[in-house]
């Protein structure tokens, strides 16, 4: 039987798609063991322990691979405006 994912199952699964991040991988970086957080995904067990971790790591992902803006040149190049 297939469970149904709570809210922060569905979090972390649209994360682990778009980044392309395992939830063994998640898993592990997180220190949990891997049966735990796929129970904790679909409500099975309580989650009041790992899905903080989860979510913090995911934070972390996130802001690790975001683009930096302030490094992009401005059209023209930097002379453009002198």
């Amino acid at each position: 039987m297939r469970y149904a994912k709570t809210e922060a199952g569905l979090e972390i699964t649209f994360f682990s798609k778009q980044y392309g991040v395992t939830l063994k991988q998640i898993a592990e970086d997180c220190d949990l063991n891997y049966h735990s957080l796929l129970q904790a995904t679909t409500g099975r067990i309580a989650g009041h322990e790992i899905i903080p971790k989860v979510k913090s790591y995911i934070e972390t992902y996130k802001a690790a691979r975001q683009p930096n803006r302030m490094a992009v040149t401005p059209i023209g190049g930097a002379a453009a405006g002198q």
